[in-house]
Parts: structure tokens; sequence; C-alpha cells
């Protein structure tokens, strides 16, 4: 009634404030959520009166990250260890029913198998949308290789991943588009991008750190909306991101003097710039797919695992459990980052949009329908996240 209209979204910031000044007041405690709302709308008000009506949000989400930091142990009950293996319990089946569906076939002959239907795949595909859908679970497959060595190899839920991918997209877009009149090489964009996105993991992953089980996963939320917040507001004073209105005509990726996208004929065939673009993303995701292999298998991954599985008993053996947890949220940030450079360069546009909550939602919906830990996981979980409502679209349209 108040807003006269109803939104999907409108009350998820309202949810977080809520829950900021239950944080602040104390869980369970009706005078302290009464008290902690009061001084949550002060701080808003002060915002607006002497910083900037835009920046309203950010107060909500910076004063949750520090009580939830310094005060963790106010926030939420703990969840108990019962409830904790029965979930691990129900991932474990659920990995084994995703292994059990190639039992007949060597890892490798699935492998093979697998790569030949992706190279195919522009060919047989009923049409040029099918290639881009294909693009998309490219891209989504990429994402989620990076949050599963967070969530999967290190067991560090990370709620504000979408943010990693942000970074990428517009370190990209700035410095390739007419926005400042930049035009780097690709590959040196390349190696930029994953240095901020793995810089910023560095730098989140260090103070949150500190905390663990849901208190980290809310502090990593409250960045991602954080990072979400400066997408859209720093236009201003200097316009670095161009605000709402986003960043266009970014350049395509150009390798050894070959622009992505630009006419290719191969034996009389015509190559459309859509599947330019899809073996492009699909090399890309050979690459991490088997750097990310190895990754698990070396004495990294098998440091991670015993972190998460029982991080007193690692540190009882000497493994250095915050470098080597500081180490898995710059290499999974890297590759977000490499995936929104690529984003960048096939969309040609980068807008904040993009990057809202519900992406790190859809990231982690896809490793976890794939099976928490599970490399071939992410790849099906991303076909049947991003292919199944295109599906349904279609079927609905024809319909």
């Amino acid at each position: 009634m108040y807003y006269t209209q109803i939104d999907l979204y409108m009350g998820f910031y309202a949810g977080l404030k809520a829950f900021a000044a239950a944080v602040l007041g104390g869980i369970g405690n009706i005078r302290g959520a009464m008290l902690g709302g009061y001084f949550l709308g002060i701080a808003e008000a002060l915002s607006i009166t002497f910083l900037n009506p835009a920046y309203k949000d950010l107060v909500a989400f910076v004063i949750l990250i520090l009580v939830l930091l310094f005060r963790p142990g106010v926030s939420l009950a703990r969840v108990s260890r019962r409830r904790y293996n029965r979930a691990m319990a129900s991932l474990t089946v659920r990995q084994k029913l995703w292994a059990s569906l190639g039992d007949r076939l060597t890892p490798r002959r699935r492998a093979g198998l697998a790569v030949a239907a992706c190279l195919l795949l522009p060919v047989i595909a009923p049409s040029e949308y099918w290639v881009r859908v294909a693009g998309m679970i490219g891209i989504y497959t990429m994402l989620a290789l990076g949050l599963n060595i967070v969530v999967g190899f290190a067991g560090l839920l990370d709620l504000g991943y979408v943010a990693f991918y942000g970074i990428g997209s517009y370190v990209y877009a700035i410095l390739a588009s007419p926005h400042f009149e930049i035009h780097l090489p690709f590959w040196l964009l390349l190696i930029l991008c994953v240095l901020a996105a793995a810089g910023s993991g560095v730098l989140i992953g260090a103070p949150t750190l500190r905390v663990k089980g849901d208190y980290l996963a809310i502090v990593t939320l409250g960045f991602g909306e954080i990072a979400y917040i400066l997408f859209i507001n720093l236009d201003r004073p200097i316009n670095i991101t161009n605000g709402v209105n986003g960043l266009l005509a970014v350049d395509p990726p150009q390798i050894f003097g070959f622009t992505i996208g630009q006419p290719l004929d191969i034996v009389g065939l015509a190559v459309n710039r859509t599947t330019q673009f899809y073996y492009f993303i699909l090399v890309f995701v050979f690459i991490i797919t088997f750097f990310v292999n190895q990754l698990r298998t070396s004495h990294i991954g098998r440091a991670w695992a015993a972190i998460r599985e029982d991080e007193i008993a690692a540190v009882a053996m000497g493994i250095h459990t915050t470098r080597l947890k500081l180490l898995a949220f710059a290499i999974g940030a890297s590759t977000a980052g490499f995936a929104g450079a690529i984003s960048a360069g096939w969309s040609s546009s980068v807008f904040p949009d993009s990057f809202l909550f519900m992406e790190s939602i859809n990231i982690l919906c896809v490793v976890i329908l794939g099976g928490i830990g599970s490399i071939p996981g992410c790849i099906v979980g991303s076909a049947i996240l991003v292919g199944i409502p295109e599906v349904l679209r279609i079927c609905v349209s024809t319909g």
C-alpha cells in the first residue's frame, strides 16, 4: 500500500536491514532489535544528510559487517553438529548419484565424448540461439569452477562471489572502451582483470577469515552488496563506471591480430560471431577445468580437503590454514574475474544489474546441483541451470 507497486526484490534490502538491526540489538532480544532499528535509521539519515543519498544502503551493510567481524557471537545461533553432518551426508549421496551416471565408461572415455560433443555442438545445433546458450553455459561453468574451489575444496561459503565477476567485467570494460579512450591489448587486459579480482579476493578474505560458518556467509554477502552499490554510484564525482547506464562499445578480444567476431570463412563455410565466441569460451573452459583438476589432486588441494573436514586437526598436522584459505579466495576470485573479462568482451557491454545477489545464488546452485567438490558436476549443473529455462521458454513461446 505504501509503495503502490510490487517488485520481486523489494523486500531484499529491507530484510537485510532488519537482520542488521536484530544483530545490533542482539538476536532474541525484542527491545534490542527496536534499538538497533532506531540506530540503523539514524545512521542512514546521517548518511543521506552528510554523504550521499545513493549510499544509504551501504551504511547498513558496513555496520552489519563490522558487527559480525568484531562481535560475531551475538549474531546467529550456532548450527548443531548433527544438522551439519546430516547436510553433508545428503550432499555425499547426491555426489554418488551424479557419479553413478557413467559407471560403464572410464573417465578418459567420458571426457573424450564430452569434448567431441562440445566441438560438434555448433554443427548440430538447430539455430544460432542454442550456440549462444551453450556459450552462456561455458561462462557459468567457469564461474562455478571458481566458486567450487572456495566452497567445495576449502569449505568456505561465499555469498558475495558475483562481486569478483563484476570486478573482472568492469576492469576489462574500463580499459577497453571509449569511456576513457583506453584500448589495451587483450592479453594484458586479461592479466589485469585476474590480478584485480585476485587482489580483491585477498582483501575481502583477510578480515573475513576471523569468522566462520554462517558468519562468513553473511559477511561475504555484505561485501557483494557493497560492490554492487559501488558499481552503480561510482559515476561521480569522477565517472568511473557510468552508473546504471553501464559501459558500452567494449572492445572484443583480439588474438594475434584477429578480432573475435569479425567475418571468417573456413573452407568456404562462414563462421558467425556467436560460433567464434563459443569456441573461444570453450578453449578457456578446457584450460580452467584442467587447471582446477590439477589443483584438486595437488598437495594444496589435499590441504584444502583437510581444512574442510576438520580445521583443528589440519592445524595440528602443521597446515597453515589462514594462508591456504586466502589462496582459495584468491584463486576463486581470479577465476571469476577471468570469466568476467570474457563475458564483457563477448557482450560488448557491462551493466551493474548483471551482478546482483541472485547471480551469486545461481552460481552456488550450479555448484550444489552438480555436487559440491565435483568438477564434472560444475559443467552438468551449468547445463541444467542455464539450459532448462531456455528449453521451457521455447516450449512456452511455441505452445
